[in-house]
Protein backbone atom coordinates (compact mmCIF):
# COMPACT_ATOMS: atom_id res chain seq x y z
CA UNK A 1 0.00 0.00 0.00
CA UNK A 2 1.27 3.61 -1.31
CA UNK A 3 0.36 6.61 1.16
CA UNK A 4 0.74 9.52 -0.49
CA UNK A 5 1.74 12.73 1.74
CA UNK A 6 -0.12 15.80 0.56
CA UNK A 7 2.63 18.41 1.83
CA UNK A 8 5.75 15.63 -0.32
CA UNK A 9 3.90 16.74 -3.27
CA UNK A 10 3.30 20.30 -2.32
CA UNK A 11 7.23 20.74 -1.98
CA UNK A 12 7.34 18.75 -5.36
CA UNK A 13 5.03 21.08 -7.61
CA UNK A 14 6.73 24.08 -5.75
CA UNK A 15 9.97 23.11 -6.78
CA UNK A 16 9.42 22.62 -10.85
CA UNK A 17 6.93 26.14 -10.34
CA UNK A 18 10.51 26.98 -9.15
CA UNK A 19 12.64 25.45 -11.69
CA UNK A 20 10.46 26.23 -14.61
CA UNK A 21 10.39 30.57 -13.68
CA UNK A 22 14.26 30.08 -13.39
CA UNK A 23 14.49 28.38 -16.76
CA UNK A 24 11.95 30.82 -18.18
CA UNK A 25 14.12 33.80 -16.89
CA UNK A 26 17.17 32.26 -17.90
CA UNK A 27 15.67 31.54 -21.33
CA UNK A 28 14.87 34.97 -22.07
CA UNK A 29 17.86 36.82 -20.53
CA UNK A 30 19.74 34.42 -23.46
CA UNK A 31 17.73 36.16 -25.82
CA UNK A 32 18.05 39.17 -25.07
CA UNK A 33 21.53 38.86 -24.62
CA UNK A 34 22.54 37.25 -27.90
CA UNK A 35 20.12 40.75 -29.41
CA UNK A 36 22.19 43.67 -28.07
CA UNK A 37 25.35 41.32 -29.06
CA UNK A 38 23.73 41.32 -32.52
CA UNK A 39 23.03 44.88 -32.79
CA UNK A 40 26.51 45.54 -31.26
CA UNK A 41 28.11 43.62 -34.34
CA UNK A 42 25.89 45.24 -36.99
CA UNK A 43 26.83 48.71 -35.08
CA UNK A 44 30.36 47.72 -35.04
CA UNK A 45 30.60 46.77 -38.96
CA UNK A 46 28.64 49.81 -39.77
CA UNK A 47 31.22 51.92 -38.11
CA UNK A 48 34.68 49.99 -39.10
CA UNK A 49 33.38 51.27 -42.99
CA UNK A 50 32.77 54.98 -41.65
CA UNK A 51 36.56 54.36 -40.69
CA UNK A 52 37.61 52.62 -43.76
CA UNK A 53 36.10 55.76 -46.07
CA UNK A 54 37.00 58.37 -43.80
CA UNK A 55 40.73 56.90 -44.41
CA UNK A 56 40.30 56.75 -47.89
CA UNK A 57 39.04 60.54 -48.06
CA UNK A 58 41.97 61.39 -45.76
CA UNK A 59 44.50 59.53 -48.06
CA UNK A 60 42.35 61.86 -51.27
CA UNK A 61 43.58 64.74 -48.72
CA UNK A 62 46.64 64.05 -48.11
CA UNK A 63 48.07 63.43 -51.29
CA UNK A 64 45.92 66.44 -52.84
CA UNK A 65 47.90 68.60 -49.97
CA UNK A 66 51.23 67.09 -50.92
CA UNK A 67 50.75 67.82 -54.78
CA UNK A 68 49.75 71.53 -54.10
CA UNK A 69 52.74 72.18 -51.73
CA UNK A 70 55.37 69.86 -54.30
CA UNK A 71 58.10 72.64 -54.27
CA UNK A 72 58.68 72.14 -58.26
CA UNK A 73 54.75 73.20 -58.23
CA UNK A 74 55.63 76.30 -56.40
CA UNK A 75 58.48 77.21 -58.13
CA UNK A 76 56.72 77.26 -61.81
CA UNK A 77 53.92 79.26 -60.06
CA UNK A 78 56.35 81.42 -58.73
CA UNK A 79 57.74 82.04 -62.23
CA UNK A 80 54.10 82.61 -63.33
CA UNK A 81 53.10 85.41 -61.21
CA UNK A 82 56.35 86.89 -62.25
CA UNK A 83 58.46 86.46 -59.13
CA UNK A 84 62.11 86.14 -58.52
CA UNK A 85 64.19 84.12 -56.01
CA UNK A 86 66.52 86.95 -54.38
CA UNK A 87 69.95 85.52 -53.26
CA UNK A 88 70.48 87.86 -50.30
CA UNK A 89 66.66 88.93 -49.40
CA UNK A 90 67.11 91.99 -46.77
CA UNK A 91 64.60 91.82 -43.88
CA UNK A 92 63.21 94.39 -42.08
CA UNK A 93 65.47 95.28 -39.17
CA UNK A 94 64.57 97.89 -35.85
CA UNK A 95 67.39 100.66 -35.79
Amino acid sequence: MTIFNPTQQKNNARFLVYLSVVTLMGGTLLVLEYNAVASLRAEERALRKTIETASVKNAELKSELYSATDARRLEEMALSSGLVLEKRPQYLTVQ
